[in-house]
């Protein structure tokens, strides 16, 4: 009952003053839309390129390329003949066409190749790799030299990510979680600022009752987001090749874990001002350290029970990100990340513990 009248006390602080609950649901929903927005062209894009000239010989190597599709039936390449070389430099200096091929024969009627194109823009790095990728084979079998190596590839994944945004869509989520932290830590920053927990000290209520008051407040928007976000991605039309219901649980394991470390980074702070400054810092090292954006190295640290410990486990945020990408890319079912949620719940409650051990030691103290 205690620690519901607390959870109590701060909705009702935040219904009546309600800029920070406002700004802390539609400030993640603005950036996931402009961040889709962004990113909303398809991941495997279909290239346009210019042709120089006519080479006879090289009529069989053009059809094969023009043939060349992605596993959704659409085009690799887009083959367009260029008016004159010069017309073809136009095109690619002005990106209307990702690159340009030039064939040619040498004395021994053996076809070389050209690729020219801007060094500095994506689009063509891209699409020349995948020209070399195709065509070494290709000028090799024309010059009758043997096939060394023969590649072929099988995807691994039942799904397939479509648009650019959809590797993000994971990393993204994590980030906008974890930046409920801060948003908690003001709460309880802005208690020890105005001297609320002083009087609270004198009254009968332990530090867990305080800080589980604060959690449950805080959980109401974090669950709100988490299904707004969710919500949002659905109806951008994201593709989610998994479950969205383990999405959303994922996310909301992930929202207690966020708050709990909030409100525990709070206890070092004596104002809001600077419970919120400091838990920003911690929430971004977790963003990066949990590889939300950037592929972060294992560090293993020792071995338990037949699996490799690494040094970013201990953050429930890295869990969070493998788990929403099994679902997301793979259709992982509960079994395959059973055990990491399992983690995740273990290290929230670690986490909430030791920061009701700090709360009792430097604030009701």
């Amino acid at each position: 009952m205690k620690t519901l009248l607390i959870a109590r006390k701060n909705l009702l602080e935040m219904w009546h003053e309600p800029l920070i609950p406002l700004l802390q649901l539609l400030l993640p929903l603005g950036m996931l839309i402009i961040s889709w927005a962004s990113y909303s062209a398809p991941l495997l894009p279909t290239y346009t390129i210019a042709l120089e000239n006519k080479a006879p010989a090289a009529a069989l190597i053009l059809k094969e390329l023009a043939a060349m599709t992605y596993p959704d039936g659409r085009p690799v390449f887009k083959l367009e003949q260029a008016a004159s070389a010069a017309a073809a430099l136009d095109e690619v200096q002005k990106h209307t066409a990702h690159a340009s091929l030039n064939f040619s024969q040498d004395n021994q009627g053996h076809l070389t190749l050209n690729i020219f194109g801007d060094g500095a823009y994506m689009p063509f790095i891209n699409a020349s790799s995948l020209l070399e990728s195709r065509l070494t084979g290709m000028l090799d079998k024309n010059k009758g030299l043997p096939e060394i190596v023969l590649f072929q590839t099988r995807s691994l994944y039942p799904g397939l990510m479509k648009t650019q945004f959809d590797p993000l869509a994971p990393g993204m989520l994590i980030f906008m979680i974890l930046m409920l932290g801060p948003q908690a830590a003001i709460y309880l920053g802005r208690e020890a600022r105005r001297g609320t927990l002083q009087r609270l000290r004198l009254a009968p209520l332990s530090a867990g009752q305080i800080l589980a008051g604060f959690t449950l407040a805080q959980s109401a928007g974090g669950i709100l987001l988490s299904v707004l976000l969710l919500g949002c991605m659905y109806l951008l039309g994201i593709h989610n090749n998994g479950s969205w219901l383990l999405s959303i649980l994922t996310c909301l394991i992930l929202t207690f874990s966020s708050i709990g470390m909030g409100l525990a980074c709070a206890c070092f702070t004596r104002n809001d001002f600077d419970a919120y400054n400091v838990t920003s810092v911690f929430a971004m090292l977790q963003v990066f350290m949990s590889g939300a954006f950037f592929n972060m190295p294992a560090l293993p640290l020792f071995d338990l029970l037949g699996h490799r410990i690494n040094l970013f486990d201990f953050l429930p945020a890295s869990h969070a990100m493998l788990i929403l990408r099994q679902i997301f890319v793979a259709n992982a079912p509960f079994s395959d990340i059973a055990q990491r949620l399992g983690l995740m719940s273990a290290l929230c409650v670690l986490y909430f513990a030791a920061g009701v051990w700090v709360f009792r030691q430097l604030k009701l103290r």
